[in-house]
C-alpha cells in the first residue's frame, strides 16, 4: 500500500473531523481504497449528494462491513436521528446493502464502468422552454470542464456548457440545440439525435436511410463518432418510425433512456475531448 495516499487519507480525514475516525485507521492499514470511499462518502453529504439518511446508511454499512463495532454503534444513532427506520439500521447493522434503489443502482453503475466519473446532483432546471438548462452541483473545484458529458446509470443526460467554482450548467438533451451522433446498436447504422421543441420526452433521429429495417424496440447508442461522449452509451429505444415523403431518411422518434424530468443524481465524464482534436474540429475550411 503506498503510504503517500494513506498519508493523503489521514489529512483528508483531520480537516474533514478533526481526526481520524477508529475503524477509517484499520481500514487503511491494509488499503487505501475503502478509506478513501469513506471520505468520499462524508464529502457527498457536504455537496449535497446525498441526504443525510442516505449519507448515514453508507457510513453504517461500511463500518459494518469492516467490523468497527464502535463507529458502528456512533452511526446507528446518527442514522435515527437522520430518519431511517429502526428496521432500516438493524438490517445494515445485519450486514445488508441500503435498500434505496436508486441509490443501489448509482452504485452498481459506478462500479461497472471504467470511466473517470465525477458524482453530482441536479440542483436547479429550466426546462420548459427550448434552450433548457439544468444545474449541478460541482464546477471547476472539481475538475468539470466545458464540453464534458454528463450521463446517469440510464444513459445520456447532456454536456457541461458553463462552469463556476462550485456548479456547472448542462444542456440536456432536451434542448434544440444539443446534437448527439448515434447508432442502432442491433443495425449498425449511424444517425444524428436531436429534439425538436416539443414534445417533452421524446427525441428525434434522422440521417438513417429508408431501406434500413428500423422498428419499435430497438435501442440507440452512442456512436464513435462523438466529440463528446464514448461510443455505447444508451440514447434511447425507437418508439415509432415511418418514412415521410420527399425524404430519403428515416423519421425515427425515440423515448430517452434517461428523460430530463427524472433526472436527480448524475456522473460528469472527466475524460473530454482532446485539445488538439476539438482545435482541429472548429478550424473553418476554406
Amino acid at each position: 500500500m503506498p503510504s503517500s495516499l494513506s498519508d493523503d487519507i489521514r489529512q483528508s480525514a483531520r480537516r474533514a473531523y478533526g481526526g481520524v475516525p477508529n475503524f477509517l485507521h484499520a481500514m487503511i492499514r491494509d488499503a487505501a481504497a475503502p478509506g478513501a470511499a469513506y471520505i468520499a462518502a462524508d464529502k457527498a453529504l457536504m455537496d449535497g449528494l446525498l441526504s443525510p439518511s442516505e449519507q448515514q446508511a453508507v457510513l453504517l454499512a461500511l463500518a459494518e462491513h469492516h467490523n468497527s463495532r464502535y463507529d458502528a454503534v456512533a452511526h446507528a444513532r446518527l442514522a435515527l436521528d437522520a430518519g431511517l427506520a429502526p428496521t432500516t439500521v438493524d438490517r445494515l447493522l445485519a450486514g445488508q446493502l441500503p435498500q434505496n434503489e436508486r441509490l443501489r443502482a448509482l452504485v452498481a453503475f459506478r462500479d461497472s464502468v471504467d470511466f473517470s466519473m465525477v458524482p453530482a446532483r441536479v440542483v436547479g432546471k429550466d426546462i420548459t422552454k427550448q434552450d433548457n438548462l439544468l444545474t449541478i452541483n460541482a464546477g471547476e473545484s472539481d475538475s468539470i470542464r466545458v464540453g464534458m458529458a454528463v450521463i446517469d446509470e440510464r444513459g445520456i443526460v447532456g454536456k457541461v456548457v458553463l462552469t463556476s467554482e462550485d456548479y456547472a450548467l448542462v444542456m440536456p438533451h432536451q434542448n434544440t440545440n444539443f446534437r448527439v451522433p448515434a447508432q442502432i446498436d442491433l443495425l449498425g447504422r449511424d444517425g444524428v439525435v436531436r429534439w425538436e421543441g416539443t414534445t417533452t420526452d421524446r427525441l428525434l433521429m434522422e440521417y438513417v436511410v429508408k431501406t434500413e429495417p428500423v422498428v419499435p424496440g430497438q435501442l440507440v447508442i452512442t456512436s464513435g463518432f462523438s466529440g463528446t461522449f464514448p461510443p455505447g452509451l444508451s440514447v434511447g429505444k425507437v418508439d415509432s418510425v415511418f418514412a415521410a415523403r420527399g425524404r430519403n431518411d428515416l423519421v425515427i422518434y425515440l423515448e430517452p433512456s434517461a428523460p430530463i424530468s427524472s433526472v436527480d443524481y448524475v456522473y460528469v465524464l472527466l475524460d473530454e475531448i482532446s485539445e488538439q482534436r476539438a482545435e482541429l474540429e472548429q478550424t473553418p475550411i476554406r
